[in-house]
């Protein structure tokens, strides 16, 4: 029989890619090099005949046969390689799904095998992540719990669960071994209802969120925990207005939540059609080829805005009917969850930051400026990414030529000589002027903003602009043509 030691050490070596040395095993085990060797001994006899779990390596320290211990079917095939970032937002999840209710710091760190001082490491971490959120962490007598406010227990699960960046139903039922086949059934078919009701999908994340949300709601209640409001005490005039304008969704949602009703042979309150509701606005719903394509005129205001901050920021002519609708049925939703603080986790935010950093870096300080503006709301990186994407797909369609600036010394036959050259050679350039060295010197800071390349027949400094300055002959042969090409494709490789 193994204890607790041996089921730390191994849980030690499984997050380790290589060898540990007695003494940094002992240093984050609390014990001495000797109960090391001891408890090596102990592993390695625990295991079947013939086998060698803990391997060790003189001048190295110890190291796990990994193929021993995915074979072994004992104790230790149940210890998971969670990193701390992870093993936190489990525990977390753990006392937010239990809370009010406390749990033993044994049990709540039982399965993950870790020292008591990895335990108080990540209970202070915990603290620190749900700091400002009004929910407060206690820790007393062994026993730990997380107290607040239901709704707001509630907005914290759902954004710990969108750190696990789930994709699918079947990925949430790993995560959470409590859902039952039965329950990922039910919400299953809450969620086909609803899309059969508006002839609508719910896309991802959208639907992730749903489906989380009525989890949640389901759990909680069979905890016996309670929504905070009635819902007259939370529907004022301007939710009723909304509730009116989209009374279908209203509906979908009562009948949902009368759905739950019947499977917790329990009453649930008024209020939980309203929190399905949010959720069901703030979604952007795909219909079929003629669905609604309205929106209200402060999203219309927003939403130009936002094309006309990036048109500044990017120098780029977006044609404003060819994005304003798509973006604008994507911002309502959008703004929706600002107003009711529901996130959405977008898995492919650091695909986008790395792809287009240039699109990320100028729709985020637009979208921060003009949602700030008018709501006083902060987006998150998450939803700067989604919108990022329509400037990205937009900016792949519409690729933007390279804009080159002639300069020659003085002579304007020469240099509209070399401009048809370069035109007739190049169509796809966009030639944006020609000028004299000493015009270009006099207004360089407003070219400099309107051009990407220089091509000069004259000898000019180096520093005379941060753009590429390429020296051709005034006849434009076949030399000046390949280093023009070559420049050409390295600036539409690096993005200019």
């Amino acid at each position: 029989m193994v204890g607790d030691k041996e089921m730390q050490l191994i849980a030690l070596l499984v997050k380790t890619n290589g060898y540990m040395t007695a003494q940094q095993l002992a240093n984050q085990l609390n014990v001495s090099t000797r109960t090391v060797l001891r408890t090596v001994k102990h592993i390695n006899a625990s295991v079947e005949a013939g086998a060698t779990l803990v391997l060790s390596e003189r001048g190295k320290g110890y190291k796990l046969d990994y193929d021993t211990y995915l074979k072994d079917s004992g104790q230790f095939s149940n210890i998971s390689a969670y990193s701390p970032t992870e093993r936190r937002n489990e525990v977390l999840l753990t006392l937010l799904f239990r809370s009010p209710s406390a749990i033993s710091l044994n049990k709540l760190f039982a399965h993950f095998y870790v020292s008591e001082t990895v335990i108080n490491n990540d209970l202070a971490a915990i603290k620190k992540q749900i700091e400002g959120t009004s929910i407060r962490l206690i820790n007393r007598n062994q026993e730990v719990r997380v107290v607040g406010l239901e709704r707001r227990i509630r907005q914290l699960i759902i954004g710990v669960i969108n750190k696990l960046e789930l994709t699918d139903y079947s990925m949430i039922r790993k995560e959470f071994p409590e859902l039952t086949d039965q329950d990922l059934r039910f919400i299953s078919d809450q969620i086909d209802y609803i899309e059969t009701e508006l002839n609508s999908t719910v896309p991802f994340p959208y639907n992730i969120n749903l489906f989380s949300h009525i989890y949640i709601l389901i759990k909680r209640y069979r905890q016996g925990s309670k929504a905070d409001f009635q819902l007259d005490n939370l529907i004022g005039e301007h939710e009723q207005e909304r509730i009116e304008h989209h009374r279908h969704l209203y509906e979908i949602a009562e009948n949902v939540v009368g759905s739950i009703s019947r499977y917790l042979h329990q009453a649930v309150p008024s209020i939980e059609k309203y929190y399905i509701f949010q959720y069901l606005i703030s979604s952007r719903l795909i219909s079929e080829p003629d669905r609604d394509t309205t929106y209200s005129p402060d999203v219309g205001i927003v939403v130009e805005e936002m094309i006309d901050g990036m048109k500044q920021r990017l120098q780029l002519p977006i044609n404003n009917d060819e994005i304003e609708t798509d973006l604008a049925l994507h911002v309502q939703p959008m703004l929706n969850r600002l107003t009711h603080d529901i996130e959405i986790n977008n898995p492919l935010l650091n695909d986008i930051q790395q792809e287009y950093p240039q699109i990320y870096t100028a729709t985020q300080e637009v979208v921060t400026k003009v949602i700030g503006n008018h709501y006083h709301q902060q987006v998150s990186a998450d939803e700067v990414g989604f919108i990022s994407l329509y400037f990205a797909k937009y900016m792949e369609q519409h690729e933007r030529p390279v804009r080159v600036l002639i300069m020659c010394s003085s002579g304007v036959g020469t240099s509209e000589l070399l401009r048809v050259k370069v035109q007739r050679q190049f169509p796809e350039l966009q030639i944006v002027d020609v000028v004299s060295l000493r015009i270009f010197e006099k207004h360089h800071a407003e070219f400099d903003e309107k051009i990407d390349l220089i091509i000069t027949t004259i000898r000019v400094e180096e520093n005379i602009t941060r753009h590429p300055v390429l020296l051709v002959n005034a006849m434009f042969n076949h030399a000046d043509q390949e280093r023009v090409q070559k420049t050409v494709e390295e600036l539409i490789a690096d993005g200019r």
